[in-house]
């Protein structure tokens, strides 16, 4: 198998989250598939040593000017056969400047304002990875001309720690349900998409239905104290904070079900790696990746997120796991496991792998010449002005030239 080079872009690489758990994986692994790759880490002066990995080092300060100039010096001395955009970031500033012979976007999750973004992406790529069947349907739908030959369902792989395996098969796999509910919350604190500020309400919901139970939340984030503060007077919530490695896993482990409250998601990793060890999702009816995850498992499980009665649903979605018998909390626990078997690392590479190889043997699709950019007087906004007063024009495409 030849060496593809490809470069991957992104915003983060060291941030806590789904995506850049992803990248850790492309950089130690890209090679054993034939993988020729960088990384290029836009937001981010990071820490980690490798010659593989360039980060622009900007910030709410910086541009899109400064941005194009970064990536021009890092792109001009070795362009990628294969460009791929992480969440499309950057793909209408960027696109006219990669000189790459493909481009390949890679959809993480979901948000508001995705389908316009779609929009902007039309005539700029080759093709499209996403992480949820949800999200391969939108990208069909949405008018960028796409055949099922161009996107592609990309399972999130999971990977446990060599001594977490280890411990687990010293275990004899017997379960047996306590009375206290032990739920747990991962990923973030931040209010926008991940809502953790509707944590205390769904704490309250519980305690009006009489449910004994232990919220422990595992993450940190910007909302982190003021979540503490307003969880202070309970003694039945424990804060992890941010764990890594074996940690991690040993306290996901104990879980008997994962919360999510958020208003909108891709596919989050979280709660593959929690089901994988057999807890049970409690998860929002958002039409995104997880909702059939928690389907399979129970349809009770998948919760209406209206915002009058959010707190109640998922109180009600918890009493009816807490009021299962044991034989039966246990099927659910299977059910959880099973629901993860396609998520092995192999089986992500194979795929992604197969999916750029066969994405440079059909027709090049994305525009490979253009006309010189405008002078956009937004191109010299901070990015924290251009997001808050004008944020599509971040998206503003550029203009191809005819093929020639």
């Amino acid at each position: 198998m030849s060496d593809l080079p490809i470069t991957h872009i992104f915003t983060f690489y060291e941030s806590l989250g789904g995506v850049q758990s992803i990248l850790k994986h492309h950089h130690a692994h890209d090679s054993q598939w034939g993988i020729e790759s960088r990384f290029l880490s836009v937001f981010e002066c990071t820490t980690h040593k490798s010659a593989r990995l360039r980060h622009f080092n900007q910030s709410g300060l910086s541009n899109i000017q400064s941005t194009r100039r970064i990536f021009k010096q890092i792109t001009g001395h070795t362009p990628p056969r294969v460009q791929v955009y992480h969440n499309m970031w950057g793909l209408p500033i960027l696109a006219d400047l990669d000189q790459s012979k493909r481009r390949v976007g890679v959809i993480h999750s979901d948000w508001p304002t995705l389908e316009f973004e779609l929009q902007a992406a039309a005539n700029l790529l080759d093709g499209m990875l996403c992480v949820s069947q949800p999200l391969v349907n939108r990208v069909l739908e949405s008018g960028l001309g796409f055949n099922a030959d161009r996107v592609t369902l990309l399972p999130y792989p999971i990977t446990t720690p060599a001594q977490f395996q280890k411990l687990n098969s010293t275990q004899d796999g017997s379960f047996v349900p306590q009375k206290t509910l032990v739920l747990g919350f991962c990923g973030r604190l931040v209010k926008t998409q991940k809502r953790v500020d509707r944590l205390s309400s769904v704490c309250d919901a519980l305690d009006q239905l009489g449910i004994p139970f232990r919220l422990e939340i595992l993450g940190s984030g910007p909302e982190e104290q003021s979540l503490k503060n307003q969880l202070a007077r309970r003694s039945n919530v424990l804060f992890h904070g941010l764990r890594q490695g074996l940690d991690y896993w040993r306290i996901l482990a104990r879980w008997d079900a994962i919360l999510f409250v958020s208003d909108y998601e891709g596919l989050p990793i979280s709660l593959l790696e929690a089901m994988s060890t057999g807890v049970v999702p409690i998860y929002p009816k958002i039409h995104s990746g997880g909702d059939d995850y928690a389907k399979n498992v129970a349809e009770e499980l998948l919760f209406d997120p209206a915002p009058s009665s959010f707190p109640v649903n998922v109180a009600n979605a918890v009493q009816w796991l807490a009021s299962r018998p044991a034989n039966l909390r246990i099927k659910l626990r299977d059910r959880a496991v099973q629901s993860t078997e396609p998520h092995s690392l192999e089986n992500y590479f194979r795929i992604f792998s197969e999916s750029l190889r066969r994405l440079e043997q059909l027709p090049r699709l994305s525009a490979s010449r253009f006309q010189p950019r405008p002078h956009y007087w937004s191109d010299y906004l901070p990015y924290a002005l251009l997001e808050k007063l004008c944020r599509k024009r971040f998206f503003i495409k550029p203009i191809p030239l005819p093929p020639g």
